[in-house]
């Protein structure tokens, strides 16, 4: 199962359904229907299902949709050019840095309920 990690404590992630943007590669490494676990600062947080993906350049998506996906209790964003810095923060220095004519991996999650089960003697 692959492992989608967030550095953030993001307010999306209280919902039942959320996104996620990463780089154009992961469009090729996710598809639709496949269970992963989301991380949040590297410990396991719940299991997801993709509902859809999708390849976008960041100036076609919304802003009100980049202000969700990104916002989180110590950060908000007020223009695109500051949601392309905020994921340019995660790259290392010799990365290509993304622009707002950046394609992006689009992903669409659906928490999913799990439980253990024991066995009663």
């Amino acid at each position: 199962m692959q492992i989608i990690n967030f550095k953030h404590h993001y307010y999306k992630l209280i919902n039942d359904e959320f996104t996620t943007i990463r780089g154009k590669t992961s469009f090729k490494k996710f598809k639709v229907d496949e269970l992963v676990q989301i991380n949040k600062q590297k410990v396991p947080y719940c299991k997801s299902v993709i509902l859809e993906i999708e390849l976008r350049r960041i100036i076609d998506l919304d802003f009100e949709f980049l202000k969700e996906d990104s916002e989180y209790k110590e950060f908000s964003i007020k223009n695109k050019n500051d949601f392309v810095e905020f994921l340019n923060s995660f790259l290392p220095s010799f990365y290509t840095k993304s622009t707002i004519y950046s394609e992006k991996t689009v992903l669409y999650l659906k928490k999913i309920l799990t439980w253990t089960v024991e066995k009663i003697e």
